[in-house]
């Protein structure tokens, strides 16, 4: 049993498989000759395969969503806003070129990347957790400490004969030591962060679910005062998190190395330079930094 949803185009499933691959997370079974998609999430605290498979073309797209067995219609409904959620089904990108396209630099990536989404995580919690884990250091190295905390709390479901980990949720998260973090080559305060974050969740100091009625503004008043997370953490979490359309994180040091060397630059830009040039790429300064980003295979 299956459900179709239609994205609207135009929707390149193959680059967005592609940009989840580079990520390296174990947790993710993906096919990119049958562009398919397989992995564990949780609905209604409930571990719950997402399969999703794609037919059709980038102008006509097609998700095809296999509806596990034994879930309710709430569950699959849930099931399939999941699915909308993460790979930003409902964004006009055709709007975000029109925007975009004015800049002759930005141009040549709209069309290299033409129909790639923003993919934005299951949940809030593991975004925030995930970013937390990529702060400051390179992608590999945090793809790997990823893999190693879903190893730790050894939450997994078989799935074709592989084992697919689950990302653990607040309350595996919050029982963990620091010990046991900094053993799988988390530094201090890393671990502290991490399990900080989740107890705040966990003792109901920090309500994710009320984040999406709020404005960008309220949630970065909110996450601010959060140890262990700060701006550019913030910012991605709008983003990856939350696929809100006007984030630009301007003081990333590997974006602004980017457009030096997308606008030829002599040297590379400040925040403030970053922010200047990217006023005109308002309402959609989040798909011009990703589409920055993935032109040097980063993110």
């Amino acid at each position: 049993m299956f459900k179709i949803i239609i994205p609207k185009a135009p929707f390149d499933f193959k680059k967005i498989l592609k940009r989840m691959s580079s990520r390296n997370n174990n947790n993710v079974l993906i096919n990119e000759e049958n562009l398919s998609l397989q992995r564990i999430v949780t609905i209604d605290s409930q571990p719950t395969l997402l399969y999703v498979t794609f037919q059709g073309d980038i102008d006509h797209p097609l998700l095809k969503v296999h509806i596990p067995n034994n879930t309710s219609r709430i569950q699959q409904e849930k099931l399939f806003q999941l699915v909308r959620h993460m790979f930003s089904t409902e964004c006009d990108l055709l709007k975000c070129y029109d925007s975009l396209s004015g800049s002759p630099y930005l141009k040549p990536l709209i069309n290299q990347f033409y129909g790639l989404r923003l993919v934005l995580e299951p949940s809030l919690f593991e975004a925030i957790a995930k970013l937390i884990i990529y702060q400051q250091i390179n992608t590999t190295f945090a793809a790997e400490l990823v893999n190693r905390l879903m190893t730790l709390t050894a939450e997994e479901v078989e799935v074709e004969g592989n084992c697919l980990p689950i990302f653990p949720s607040p309350e595996s998260i919050a029982k963990l030591s620091y010990n046991q973090l900094r053993r799988i080559s988390f530094n201090q305060r890393k671990a502290e962060y991490v399990i900080d974050f989740a107890q705040n969740i966990v003792e109901g100091k920090i309500n994710l679910d009320h984040f999406w009625k709020l404005t960008d503004e309220e949630i970065i008043q909110i996450l601010s005062n959060v140890r262990g997370i700060g701006k550019w953490t913030i910012e991605c979490t709008l983003l990856f998190g939350m696929g809100r359309l006007n984030i630009l994180p301007a003081g990333d040091i590997a974006l602004r190395k980017v457009i030096k060397n997308v606008w030829g630059l002599k040297q590379t830009p400040s925040e403030k330079d970053v922010e200047k040039l990217g006023h005109n790429w308002s309402p959609y300064k989040s798909y011009a930094s990703y589409y920055l980003w993935c032109s040097a295979k980063l993110f």
